[in-house]
């Protein structure tokens, strides 16, 4: 069937459904059995098979496994004896592998959770039910209800409409906004930019409200045809990842270089040692690859995709989710917080404080059953989005509309269901930016009454019984209270009208009163915007209040000061050139339209600054898309907002948006604690190996047990580092500077780090070669391992260890306290045999860990220094 060619009931009846009941969820599931999720794209998960064999055929892994492979021919051919240690080389390589692709899979399910979490919802009609459910599970006759600032799910023909207009730019590139018509029935040949009586996936509502029926979902919508998405989660890799990317295979190659020469120093010094050649060969070759597969960076970019999954689980944890990666990017260099008042940096928690009814002033409190004030709050609640209809409607739950029903309810002695049975609602006119007001037409008392609240500005110049001057004078001694006032009117109608279009609600309305209403300021917030403002971060607050309204409040949140500027949104909108000119004097944006957000943000990106803004309406969607970073509502504000946000806020506070600054620079300071720590450590692994081979013509560890200190000081205590770094909630306004990968203090302390690493090592080795070769190289195996493992409690935090309490998060650091367990063991049992390392005695024990110590004291001292020279500096 043709579907834009067929009037609505026969795509009714082909689709074998009814618009007042819709599908039974039985046909629903059988449908979605047969057509499939309605995805745009489904991205194709990597098993963990498949990430394990990604890293098997990793060259350096290749590598050993080829050299352990070689290795076990030659000595199964000329020295059984040796032959377990390339099966012990190849095993703790598989195990390594094994627990690499673990850790990558994590991270990749983490991501994919928080894609679910950013499916958008539909609104569709089951069973007789309205109902909110994943738009992945919308099939072909499936019943949807859209309203303004909806994202259009699938394709679909419109059954009703409403004063419906619909922005389909991403399906077919008109950027004008389309008026759609239900009864419209059109040629079967006609463009997809006229189907006038048709809606497309991808599309989003901008005004009116429909109902359709589905007929296409998935891969068969007009833009999965044209395999285009709009709703896909970007799980793209961050910035600092792919530039992790790019050093470990710049370090990749100067290693293998280093390696290489490892490789013939060996065989040259071993050449005439009286050996099989082949044998010689061979050792020099495993041993070789095995110090390639330890010193190689190459899991710098699993490193920051670790630090990454973190993150994100740890800002889910508080209410905060990331819905694009590539935020990470931005969010720790925001320098401009744009945000919404309410909701954002009050606490959205709306009370009525008082009323005035043209002429008086009456308290909350005060007001009387059947009085001026009480007749005021009951149009004022039939004129909210609060009906059992409402309740999937974006403003449903709205606190100023709870506030007003819940006192007038209260008042009258009426239970909320019997309010609106008592005065049943016919038709509205849905609440609007540009006139910031709305309008219900409810029967009261038998009689048509059409009641309008919402700005000030807008309704009393429509109303006739109004002494403007006492009602302005009121107004601005509530706006110099901080608190919101809304206006409220009326009109009779002779008949409850057919359409009801807001050209008839201009004029001859009457004016009822005000409505004063308290918005309390978030617990904190103050401290917070002060300690950003220190740090750097400038915080603007944008809101819809009246200028003294906005101004008041802005100043007890301290962001409104002497020498900085309040912007009138209305003055704004007739000439901009001023205020965009001088933008970072103001600090306070009233009287504001949504689409004047994306101006604003503009004209801060123009002066350098990375800019995140708020916003929950479907005008706010450009804004959020310019922004640096666009944050939304999780629970509220429309679908087209949070498609467009970077970020979904479900604790809607100031504080959740400092949180997620704060984690993110936690993050680049986990990544810059884990690389200085791998980058010590594995510089200082080779330097010991390749001072050896010169200074003592042999290798202070052998393969299998090189493999092994790689194994326990290159996982746990690298995911420790990063936990600890992501997870501490110590202090959420740390100081807001540039974080650099590498500055001069993170290259000095890998300088001295490795050198003192290697330096310990060799000292070791020496008094452990006066000994057995076992022996010795048994020396040098506990103080390389166990110097890296106190290199990792140094390098954890840029503090002092002493002052930052430690191993409290159990499910990371019992695994990494197992560590030196083994490495004990290793080297004070019998166990170390299998590896070719012999038991040494406890005093020499108490030795070895003395040595190992200094990379601690060493660590410690290099910020003992730094602390030094930054006061110097500052004096």
């Amino acid at each position: 069937m043709i579907w834009h060619s067929n009037d609505a009931a026969n795509v009714i009846s082909f689709l074998g459904t009814d618009t007042k009941t819709g599908l039974p969820t039985g046909v629903a599931e059988a449908r979605l059995y047969e057509y499939g999720n309605n995805t745009i794209r489904v991205t194709k998960k990597t098993s963990l098979k498949d990430t394990i064999f990604k890293y098997l055929k990793n060259y350096s892994n290749l590598l050993i496994f080829l050299a352990s492979l070689l290795s076990f021919i030659i000595y199964f051919i000329y020295d059984n004896a040796k032959l377990f240690f390339p099966i012990a080389s190849l095993f703790v390589v598989a195990f390594y592998v094994f627990m690499n692709a673990f850790s990558y899979r994590k991270c990749e399910k983490v991501i994919e959770s928080m894609r679910n979490r950013a499916t958008p919802k539909a609104t569709v009609i089951r069973d007789s039910i309205i109902k909110k459910i994943d738009s992945s599970l919308l099939v072909p006759g499936d019943i949807i209800l859209l309203e303004s600032g909806d994202y259009i799910p699938a394709d679909a023909r419109l059954i009703e409409s409403e004063g419906f207009r619909c922005d389909e730019k991403f399906v077919t590139g008109e950027t004008i906004p389309i008026i759609k018509d239900h009864f419209a029935v059109l040629d079967d040949i006609a463009d997809i930019n006229n189907r006038i009586n048709m809606v497309y996936s991808g599309s989003s509502v901008l005004s009116g409200k429909a109902k359709a029926v589905v007929t296409e979902t998935g891969m068969s919508c007009e833009i999965g045809k044209q395999v285009s998405v709009l709703h896909e989660y970007d799980s793209s890799d961050i910035a600092v990842k792919e530039q992790l990317s790019v050093i470990g295979k710049i370090a990749g190659i100067i290693m293998l270089v280093a390696c290489l020469l490892v490789f013939f120093i060996s065989v040259l010094i071993n050449f005439h040692n009286g050996q099989q050649f082949a044998v010689m060969l061979s050792e020099a070759l495993v041993n070789s690859a095995a110090l390639l597969v330890s010193v190689l960076p190459e899991g710098l970019p699993l490193v920051a995709g670790i630090a990454v999954s973190l993150s994100v689980l740890r800002l889910l944890g508080d209410g905060v989710i990331i819905k694009n990666l590539n935020v990470f990017n931005k969010l720790p260099d925001v320098s401009v917080i744009c945000s919404d008042k309410t909701g954002i940096l009050t606490t959205n928690n709306m009370s009525v404080v008082s009323v005035f009814d043209g002429y008086k002033e009456i308290k909350a409190e005060k007001i009387s059953n059947d009085s001026a004030g009480s007749v005021m709050l009951k149009l004022a609640a039939l004129c909210t989005n609060q009906t059992p209809d409402d309740r999937d409607s974006a403003m449903y739950n709205d606190p100023t509309e709870v506030s007003i029903v819940n006192l007038c309810t209260n008042i009258s002695g009426e239970l909320t269901e019997d309010f609106w049975n008592k005065y049943p609602r016919v038709s509205k006119i849905p609440f609007s930016h540009e006139s910031k007001a709305m309008t219900s037409v409810n029967i009261v008392d038998g009689v048509p009454i059409a009641s309008t609240k919402g700005s000030c500005d807008y309704i009393l110049p429509l109303c006739v019984n109004v002494n403007k001057e006492i009602v302005e004078k009121q107004i601005k001694k509530y706006a110099k209270k901080g608190l919101r006032v809304i206006a409220v009117a009326y009109k009779q109608l002779n008949e409850i009208p057919t359409i009801l279009t807001e050209e008839e609600f201009v004029s001859d309305l009457h004016f009822m009163g005000l409505i004063a209403l308290e918005d309390k300021l978030e617990n904190g917030i103050v401290s917070l915007i002060e300690n950003a403002l220190s740090s750097g971060i400038k915080t603007v607050m944008l809101t819809g209040d009246q200028n003294d309204t906005a101004s008041a409040v802005a100043r007890r949140l301290g962001i409104f000061k002497d020498g900085t500027l309040l912007a009138d949104g209305v003055e704004f909108n007739k000439d901009n050139t001023n205020i965009l000119s001088n933008i970072k004097n103001y600090s306070v944006f009233a009287r504001l339209f949504p689409q004047d957000k994306e101006f604003i943000v503009n004209k801060y990106k123009e002066l350098g600054e990375i800019v995140a803004v708020t916003g929950d309406d479907v005008k706010e969607a450009p804004a959020l898309k310019e922004a640096d970073v666009g944050i939304s509502l999780e629970n509220s504000g429309t679908d087209v907002a949070r498609g467009a946000a970077d970020i979904l806020l479900r604790n809607t506070s100031y504080g959740s948006i400092i949180n997620a600054i704060t984690v993110s620079k936690q993050l680049l300071s986990a990544l810059k604690n884990a690389i200085t720590y791998l980058l010590s450590c594995n510089i200082g692994e080779y330097l010991a190996i390749l001072f050896s081979l010169i200074l003592f013509k042999q290798f202070p560890v052998i393969a299998v047990e090189l493999l092994i200190i790689n194994l326990l000081t290159d996982s746990f205590p690298v995911f420790s580092i990063i936990s600890d770094n992501v997870k501490n909630r110590k202090n959420l306004t740390m100081v807001y500077g540039k974080e650099k990968m590498f500055d001069t203090k993170s290259i000095l302390t890998i300088a001295v780090q490795s050198l003192t690493i290697a330096a310990v090592t060799l000292i070791s080795f020496y008094f452990g070669s006066k000994n057995e070769a076992e022996f010795s190289r048994t020396i040098a195996f506990l103080v390389l391992s166990l110097s890296q493992f106190f290199n990792m409690l140094t390098a954890k935090h840029s503090d002092y260890f002493f002052k930052i309490k430690h191993f409290l998060k159990s499910s990371i650091n019992i695994p990494l306290l197992i560590c030196p367990l083994i490495i004990i063991l290793f080297t004070l049992s019998p166990l170390g045999n299998i590896i070719g390392l012999t038991q040494i005695t406890f005093s020499w024990f108490v030795k070895g860990v003395i040595l190992a110590a200094i990379p601690f004291i060493s660590g410690e001292a290099i910020k003992l220094g730094f602390t030094i020279y930054n006061r110097l500096k500052a004096k």
